[in-house]
């Protein structure tokens, strides 16, 4: 399993690169070929516990995609699960979203699967970049978002009234919202694909329009069994858009908080 993972991530350059601080001022971080990367660090392998079974299947899960990933190496790992029931096994992929997310993670995946064509090895390693290029960098960057700073006010200002149009302020305490720790538990809920896509088309929707309302009626469900206020647990909140981008861009990009 590692020598066929390492041999696939040739062609996935984020896979053997790592965030760096860029030095001061001379702006966000900064992706770089690590010149220590070994597979061996990314790929592991468990026994599932006995029975096997699904249950049994996600609790490995939930241990799997919950362990820290380093910044000191790449932001991924690869857990290869054994002994399911009738002799099957599993492969969990955890990507941090700084690296891949949603869409990006299946493009990542595509490089990962049989059956497709290997992508060229773009050359490994680049040499990292010079502190007088990023410093030119970063003040491009800075002026270039001058130039844009009398539409980001308006936008600022046009999110700041359609978020504040509801009025609720921040949500109530509840069950639901309260800090957690760091078990977690994962479930499955299954449902036929094609009335969910009727659903949607009919009412002018996505699927995602769909999901995310049977989660939010779910929730309702729940904290009304357990005695808690429904009406006022709400807050308002905008959809996130994709934006246009090339192909080759995977994840998000980082910045300074």
């Amino acid at each position: 399993m590692r020598g066929v993972i390492a041999d696939r991530v040739r062609g996935v350059p984020r896979m053997r690169q790592r965030l760096v601080d860029a030095p001061f001022g001379c702006g966000r971080p900064f992706w770089i070929d690590d010149p220590r990367f070994d597979v061996r660090e990314h790929v592991r392998s468990i026994r599932c516990a006995a029975p096997g079974d699904e249950q049994a299947l996600l609790a490995a899960v939930a241990g799997a995609v919950t362990m820290p990933l380093p910044r000191t190496r790449p932001l991924w790992s690869a857990t290869l699960v054994t002994g399911l029931a009738e002799g099957r096994s599993a492969l969990v992929m955890v990507f941090h979203h700084v690296l891949a997310d949603g869409i990006g993670g299946l493009a990542v995946l595509a490089r990962l699967v049989d059956g497709l064509p290997g992508a060229p090895d773009p050359g490994f390693r680049a040499p990292s970049p010079r502190r007088h290029d990023l410093l030119s960098d970063a003040w491009r960057s800075r002026l270039h978002a001058l130039g844009r700073l009398p539409a980001g006010t308006r936008r600022l200002r046009a999110g700041a009234a359609e978020l504040g149009a509801g009025g609720t302020g921040r949500p109530p305490r509840c069950s639901l919202n309260r800090p957690t720790g760091r078990r977690s538990a994962l479930a499955v809920a299954r449902v036929d694909l094609a009335p969910v896509v009727a659903a949607a088309h009919a009412r002018g929707g996505t699927v995602n329009d769909v999901v995310l309302t049977a989660v939010a009626g779910a929730l309702r469900t729940v904290l009304a069994a357990r005695g808690e206020d429904v009406d006022g647990s709400s807050c308002p909140c905008r959809p996130g858009a994709r934006p246009r981008r090339p192909s080759s861009a995977t994840g998000s990009a980082p910045s300074r908080s």
